[in-house]
Parts: structure tokens; C-alpha cells; sequence
């Protein structure tokens, strides 16, 4: 279990968002983006990005959805990463020396420790030494901003935490106007936030 402090810049990834250059979502043909037929009953099969679990089609619902509506609400999604507050760590700790005690048992939240069992306890020891010592706050990301990747469809957000962020994430969501948002045509479940 580790503890720092995420900055605001760190969360962003390394490409820029899609500016207002690209194509809003409710007019994907705009500045050449897509063509017409982007909106016809084969616009998902030429222009999905190949996901097997349905969130393509999700998003080209939604993408149909807001045709030539710009001021159409839309729920946005992004994966953050997240870490537990130097509090909540002590009490895992606390918890996780119970468990090993009572029943010879690691906690779930170091199940992925890489340490051999006879050290369990003494490395729960050193950490919560080092937590009780840290004068740090643990600040983490609690907003979309403007330029940030966004999604329209939760469950990608999900897959992006899970698989970029070690699954140590949570998903913050917005509504906004569909004029908000743009692509640059890579894909239909990325989109950059501009109000």
C-alpha cells in the first residue's frame, strides 16, 4: 500500500484531449472529422473502434442521440487516480495486523504484496510507523477541467482505471452540453472537455 500525493498534472495521460478543433459531438462531420455517413445505419460498423463489449454502441447511441443538438445533456466520465487518506491507510493496517493475529490472514488490501509471510507483520508494523510519521496530505483529484480525456460511456472509464490506473482509481462524472465536447476522430469513446 503506498501513499503520495497526486498532482492535478499527473492524472492526464501522455496525449492532449481533442480541442475545439475537432468535431463536436453533436455534429461529427464539422472541420472534416468524419464523414456524412458517420450517422447512417452502417456508421458503427465503418467507424466503431472494435470493442467486443458493447460500449461501442453504447457511444454511437448516444453519438446519434445528439445529432444536431448541441445543447443536448451528457453524462461524462473520467477514471482518476486515488489514493486513501493517510487515515484510512492506519486503519487498514490496524485491521490487517488484526486479521494476521486472529486468523493468520493477510488483508485484502495487501494481497498483491510481494513479501514473504514470516515479514507480513513487521512490515505492517514498519508501515504504520511511517503512516502515523507522515506529515503529507494525500490530495486527489476531484474534478473534470477543461482539456481533460472524457468519455460518454461509464464502463470505459471503468476499463481505463482498472487497466492504467492499477485499478487504484475512481470514475468522477458531469453533466454537460454536447457542444462540450470533441473528437478528433480517433474514437467515439474519447472525447476532450471544452466549456
Amino acid at each position: 500500500m503506498k501513499s503520495y500525493i497526486v498532482e492535478l498534472e499527473d492524472y492526464k495521460g501522455e496525449h492532449q484531449a481533442s480541442g475545439k478543433e475537432g468535431a463536436p459531438l453533436f455534429n461529427l462531420t464539422m472541420n472534416g472529422v468524419y464523414p456524412d455517413d458517420v450517422y447512417s445505419i452502417n456508421g458503427l460498423q465503418y467507424y466503431g473502434t472494435g470493442h467486443q463489449d458493447n460500449l461501442d454502441k453504447e457511444a454511437f447511441n448516444i453519438v446519434r442521440n445528439t445529432y444536431n443538438k448541441p445543447n443536448k445533456k451528457v453524462k461524462i466520465y473520467r477514471a482518476v487516480p486515488y489514493v486513501k487518506s493517510v487515515e484510512d491507510q492506519l486503519l487498514d493496517v490496524a485491521d490487517a495486523k488484526k486479521l494476521w493475529l486472529k486468523r493468520n490472514k493477510v488483508h485484502k488490501s495487501f494481497i498483491n504484496l510481494d513479501l514473504p509471510q514470516k515479514y507480513y507483520y513487521d512490515y505492517l508494523d514498519d508501515l504504520e510507523q511511517k503512516l502515523s510519521q507522515q506529515t503529507d496530505s494525500v490530495k486527489n483529484v476531484d474534478t473534470i477541467n477543461v482539456g481533460d480525456w472524457v468519455t460518454i460511456v461509464k464502463g470505459y472509464a471503468k476499463d481505463h482505471g482498472e487497466s492504467n490506473l492499477n485499478n487504484q482509481y475512481k470514475i468522477l462524472s458531469k453533466t454537460v452540453s454536447a457542444s462540450q465536447l470533441f473528437t478528433d476522430g480517433n474514437s467515439w469513446l474519447e472525447w476532450g472537455y471544452h466549456p
